[in-house]
């Protein structure tokens, strides 16, 4: 983790305004986000080609054999995952680490995935055996991130930003700082994510780690060590805000991982850089005594 920026007294906080490229399952989309997303109408005849090809398709993806148990050679890495903090609240829900024999025939419930350079995207085509991959798909510490702080004298107010979608506030303090007086606030850091993926009635989708999956993707990877889950109904479990709709990834044919890749069915668009922020704001109040 970085600290990048200063503290700023008037406000000023970093920006980030380049657009980053990203893919986006447009044959998936309605037709109105789709278009919103790429900034223009497809030909007719390129969509009447998307429906010939989602038609061509089983309705049934082809998972078969898809999870492959934990193997003996990844138990140190098991063992020291099971000792830190971040893969804590993974074990205490129910996951279970398995390894996903082809991340591509993974469904996919996520409608844009991140395609930019990574800071060193040879790190996913070296990675050739198990061992390498499990220190990036299930990695031990957090990646090398940003972090901004600015602080709005006026509304006394702290802004904490950074590019990772990871921030997270991760602990709380109080108490005496130095004499008479004292210190409260909270922790923010960058916590590791993890490739997870969910098994419902036989069918596996991607829950988190859709960028790494991605990349893994494009450098030639498909065997990814992962966090596994067995659910009975998807109605126990809820993917984060922004998915594609239920009825598309448990629907008939759904998208899969490998899917990003095809020019037929997803398309390169730009997405804004956002940030996830964290807001500390501390105020007087003056209240009325319990009679």
């Amino acid at each position: 983790m970085r600290v990048s920026a200063a503290v700023d007294h008037q406000g000023r906080g970093p920006t980030a305004t380049t657009p980053r490229r990203a893919r986006a399952l447009t044959a998936w989309l309605p037709a109105q986000e789709a278009r919103r997303l790429r900034g223009s109408d497809r030909p007719t005849q390129v969509e009447q080609m998307v429906r010939e090809r989602l038609a061509e398709r089983a309705c049934e993806p082809d998972q078969t054999g898809l999870l492959e148990p934990w193997p003996s050679s990844l138990e140190p890495h098991a063992h020291a995952l099971r000792g830190a903090s971040a893969a804590e609240a993974m074990f205490a829900e129910g996951w279970e680490l398995g390894v996903i024999s082809d991340i591509g025939r993974v469904i996919a419930a996520q409608p844009t995935v991140f395609v930019d350079p990574e800071p060193d995207p040879g790190a996913y085509a070296a990675a050739g055996d198990l061992a390498a991959l499990a220190g990036i798909s299930l990695p031990l510490t957090a990646p090398v991130g940003e972090i901004g702080a600015t602080f709005d004298e006026a509304q006394q107010t702290w802004i904490i930003k950074s590019d990772s979608s990871n921030l997270r506030i991760t602990g709380r303090f109080g108490g005496e700082v130095e004499q008479d007086v004292l210190g409260f606030g909270f922790l923010a850091s960058i916590v590791p994510s993890f490739v997870s993926v969910v098994e419902c009635g036989g069918r596996h989708i991607l829950r988190d780690g859709y960028h790494r999956g991605c990349r893994l993707l494009a450098a030639g990877v498909v065997r990814v060590p992962a966090f596994v889950r067995h659910l009975e109904t998807l109605d126990e479990f809820s993917f984060r805000h922004g998915m594609l709709p239920a009825e598309v990834y448990g629907g008939d044919r759904p998208p899969t991982l490998a899917d990003y890749q095809d020019d037929l069915l997803a398309e390169d668009v730009w997405l804004p850089r956002n940030r996830r922020t964290i807001v500390i704001r501390g105020s007087e109040l003056l209240l009325e005594s319990e009679p």
